[in-house]
This record gives C-alpha cells, structure tokens and sequence, in this order.
C-alpha cells in the first residue's frame, strides 16, 4: 500500500505563513481599534486620526483592479513581497511618533498588500 509522504518543509511553511499573516493583522486591523488611544497619545484631531485609519484602505481598494491583472503572472513572488514589505512597515510603524510618518506607513502599507 503506497502512502503519501508530505512534501519536506511544509508544516514549517504553514506556521510561518500563519504567523506572518497575522502580524501583518495588526497595522490592517489593529489602528483603527486602537485610534482613540493614538489619537490621545500623539494629540491628533479627529481629521488626521480619520485620515489614518482610512488612508490604508483607500490605497487598497484602488489598486485591487492592477493585482487582478498582474496577479497569476507574479503570483508566488507578489505574495511573498507583500508580505516581506508588510512586515518591514509594522516594525517600522511600532517605533514611529509622526503623524506623517503613519499616514506614510499606512499609505505604502496599502501597497504591499497588492
């Protein structure tokens, strides 16, 4: 009787897919949930905390139409990209104290979700 032998690396490959996608939840998710805390912290009015919180998704709802055309030449390599750039820009965002510094994160953030 032939059995299937999982191919090498793939419980490595899932745990560490698994762990990026939901590190890169928390710039996505977790800003607009924590805004009145930031917004408190960094003494933003509620135009630029409004601002940060959609800036993220503006960018992402727009560029939707350009990943549907490039999407099954590159796929492979945009999705590692994406998630490579969108972990580099939560670090970056923990350290940052600027307004414009986390509309800029957010902005690019949007980018790499491509």
């Amino acid at each position: 009787m032939l059995t299937a032998v999982p191919p090498k690396g793939r419980f490595q490959t899932l745990i560490l897919t698994w762990f990026c996608l939901t590190v890169q939840a928390v710039p996505l998710a977790g800003l607009p949930l924590l805004l009145p805390l930031i917004r408190q912290d960094l003494r933003l009015t509620y135009i630029q905390a409004g601002s940060l919180a959609s800036a993220n998704l503006l960018v992402y709802a727009l560029c939707k139409f350009r990943r549907l055309s490039l999407g099954p030449l590159l796929a492979r390599k945009l999705v590692a990209a994406g998630v490579l750039g969108l972990m580099g820009l939560s670090v970056i965002l923990a350290f940052t104290r600027q307004y414009w510094q986390i509309l800029g994160i957010q902005f690019f953030g949007a980018f790499s979700v491509l």
